[in-house]
């Protein structure tokens, strides 16, 4: 059922090996760029790089902030501080 916790497969978080991470990073630069969200889904599952989190993220919840949603997120913090 979760095939993607098998051992034998590398996750982020676990092998912090650069040469994976650097791999991982390659692999989600060119799915982003496909901007298919079943292909992150799956990509996702064996952990995302902290470099491209936001955007991996972004595309799977199919979020799109606009400067305007970040001037209001932002004014929302400093109100509850």
């Amino acid at each position: 059922k979760f095939n993607e916790l098998n051992v034998t497969l590398r996750q982020i978080g676990v092998d912090d090996e650069k040469s994976f991470i650097d791999e991982r990073i390659a692999i989600g630069e060119k799915l982003l760029a496909k901007e298919y969200q079943p292909l992150l889904i799956q990509f996702a599952k064996r952990g995302v790089p902290a470099t491209l989190r936001n955007k991996v993220y972004k595309k799977i919840f199919n979020i799109d902030m606009t400067p305007r949603d970040s001037e209001y997120f932002e004014s929302l913090n400093e109100h509850f501080k």
